[in-house]
């Protein structure tokens, strides 16, 4: 343990960072190509502007789009995150994992409350997923689904969440301050709707949920994925609508882009 002097702790100090006062948005290359670029920025200073309003944060997207490609020269298949506090940006890239397209779900314990926090407002306050991730995967799980206080599907720990149904229908629940705007949710409804598939946003009931003949995930980062397990239910990927969607959409978005 490291004991920091008050001098030595200056650096930490930040009101907006102690707060929690931060946005951000992550997204992929995809070989040399950045995927939806554009709607990321623009929701990254939406919530710049609820946050910290009055700094004409859509005038600084062009100088966010240079330090990118600076960032970024020379580079293929980085993942990227781009922070915001006050009137600092933070640019952080890494090279891409690579993650499995499948996923075994189960129910998150705690429940989802209505805020008043937006949509569109990413923020990386992930304690109480992550202590039910560490859960999770101690009972041989991979991810977790909240529930809201009124028994509604809601989302993933860190992904949105698509149902389909016996009509092959495909559902997802609607934004709200428990379900985050998603970049990959928005743009695969744009493709599924493109290619002649009833797309709804509508409240998910539990029973829904145990009708559905296939689940999906939608993460920038980790893709689109498929459910193969929810709870004590087991779904198989060969010859599902998943297969089909991710040669329209490609596993990221790259097909769609």
């Amino acid at each position: 343990m490291k004991i920091l002097t008050q001098e030595q702790a200056q650096p930490y100090q930040n009101t907006s960072l102690k707060r929690g006062h931060v946005v951000f948005t992550s997204l992929i290359q995809f070989q040399s190509r950045l995927l939806f670029l554009n709607s990321h920025l623009e929701r990254l200073l939406r919530g710049a502007e609820f946050l910290f309003p009055g700094n004409d944060w859509t005038g600084k997207q062009k100088a966010i789009e240079d330090a990118i490609a600076v960032e970024l020269s020379g580079k293929k298949d980085h993942y990227l995150r781009l922070t915001i506090f006050d009137e600092n940006l933070i640019i952080e890239s890494h090279v891409r994992g690579q993650f499995s397209a499948t996923v075994k779900l189960v129910e998150a314990v705690s429940k989802k409350t209505p805020g008043l926090k937006p949509s569109y407002l990413k923020q990386s306050n992930y304690l109480e997923s992550d202590l039910e991730l560490q859960k999770a995967k101690d009972a041989g799980f991979e991810d977790v689904l909240f529930f809201s206080h009124n028994n509604e599907v809601t989302e993933a720990s860190t992904s949105n969440i698509f149902i389909v149904t016996d009509g092959q229908t495909i559902i997802t629940p609607p934004e709200s301050s428990m379900v985050l705007a998603g970049i990959t949710r928005e743009k695969l409804s744009e493709c599924l709707r493109r290619n002649q598939m009833t797309v709804k946003e509508k409240v998910v009931s539990r029973e829904d949920l145990e009708k559905a003949r296939e689940i999906w995930l939608t993460n920038a980062v980790r893709g689109l994925r498929f459910v193969s397990q929810f709870q004590n239910k087991t779904f198989e990927v060969k010859d599902s609508l998943y297969e089909k969607v991710t040669e329209l959409f490609g596993r990221y978005g790259e097909n769609y882009e």
